[in-house]
């Protein structure tokens, strides 16, 4: 049986270990969101629903840190449902299904000033005025 995952191979090889982490960590509930997970080196507070960690790691990273894996699983929440969507396969495939063309050597680059000091040329001296 194959285990399919909606992160990409990299994020999802980042991810697996903080499962294995998160065994046998203390978690306590304050309110329905948010939990703390006491065990290891480190103490955290996860609130689940703003997907934030004292450690500051998933905050960060946005991927669940070892203390929001620990909350998800007594919240009974998908982990992967914390997991920022950028790092999923559907965002990959959108960010790099269309041809990237090279952008070329740095100094072939037009100025961004310098485009806009001559917008403000054409449209100041040429009489187009914004209201």
């Amino acid at each position: 049986m194959a285990i399919t995952t909606p992160l990409t191979p990299s994020r999802e090889s980042e991810l697996r270990p903080r499962f294995v982490q998160s065994n046998g960590r203390h978690t306590s509930q304050f309110n329905p969101i948010t939990y703390h997970v006491k065990g290891g080196e480190l103490e955290g507070v996860v609130d689940i629903f703003n997907k934030t960690c004292t450690c500051k790691e998933f905050d960060i990273d946005k991927l669940p840190c070892v203390h929001a894996v620990a909350a998800a699983h007594h919240a009974q929440v998908s982990v992967y449902s914390l997991v920022s969507p950028y790092y999923t396969k559907e965002y990959y495939l959108l960010a790099y299904g269309e041809t990237i063309y090279p952008v070329g050597s740095q100094s072939q680059w037009e100025s961004t000033h310098k485009r806009a000091r001559l917008i403000y040329l054409l449209f100041v001296l040429g009489g187009c005025y914004f209201t």
